[in-house]
């Protein structure tokens, strides 16, 4: 409660008054007692005025003495708290305000009531019920398109013996890699290839310097042949008779 009644009078005319605030309501009739104004400044006054029981609202508020009247003005009350005007909640407010929650209430209670009309007896939610008739079922399979056999499904037993059966392949295909020949090996044969290779191509070129040599020794023995006087080929024949 502070200065919720408020002034500003003539300060040439109107100071030093033993004003009086008065808060009236829309009906007329004044909400609490007199406030006796006080003159902070010179023709300005103010008053306290408690809200505590004041209700939401517009109130006219007169400031007078026992002889005159000076002025009047208006105090808007929100939640016991003086507002703003644009702060208080006008009538056509409040009345939409109430027609929103009426129709929101009665959209409520709609729904609500819409809950209230299953039917047990059609509605497909109804197939719950059927839930009763598994409990009958002891190993949980039924009778639609269940299964019945373990054939073609993996149990204990046929996924070890397929365990042994993959192991037994790893183990073959481990033998053929172990058969193959590694980079290493490879890299060595190819190396002794190499050697035997180069070997082979120095005792090529041996041969030929060997065979260079036959053709200057023939090629001698020719030139002396061809240089031997003819003989008769009766005594040529004599001659390889007796050597023989």
């Amino acid at each position: 409660m502070a200065d919720e009644l408020r002034i500003v009078l003539d300060p040439f005319l109107s100071t030093g008054l033993t004003l009086l605030g008065k808060v009236y309501g829309s009906d007329g009739l004044q909400e609490g007692s007199d406030v006796s104004m006080t003159e902070d400044s010179t023709g300005i006054y103010t008053g306290d005025f408690s809200l505590a029981a004041v209700s939401d609202g517009a109130y006219m508020v007169s400031f007078e003495t026992s002889t005159a009247f000076y002025g009047s003005g208006v105090l808007y009350v929100r939640n016991n708290l003086e507002v703003k005007l644009y702060q208080l909640e006008i009538k056509s407010e409040a009345d939409t305000r109430q027609t929103a929650l009426i129709v929101e209430h009665d959209a409520t209670q709609a729904s609500i009531a819409a809950l209230n009309d299953f039917d047990p007896a059609s509605d497909t939610v109804a197939h719950v019920t059927l839930v009763d008739t598994t409990t009958t079922n002891t190993d949980m399979r039924g009778t639609d398109s269940a299964i019945t056999s373990l054939a073609g499904i993996a149990t204990a037993t046929n996924v070890t013996d397929a365990q042994t059966a993959i192991i037994a392949e790893i183990d073959v295909n481990e033998t053929k890699i172990d058969l193959l020949e590694t980079k290493m090996q490879a890299d060595t044969r190819q190396s002794a290839l190499i050697a035997e290779h180069d070997a082979t191509q120095t005792d090529i070129a041996a041969l030929a310097s060997t065979l260079a040599a036959s053709d200057v020794q023939i090629a001698a023995i020719k030139e002396r042949t061809d240089n031997l006087p003819d003989l008769p080929a009766s005594k040529f024949d004599a001659i390889i008779g007796a050597n023989a």
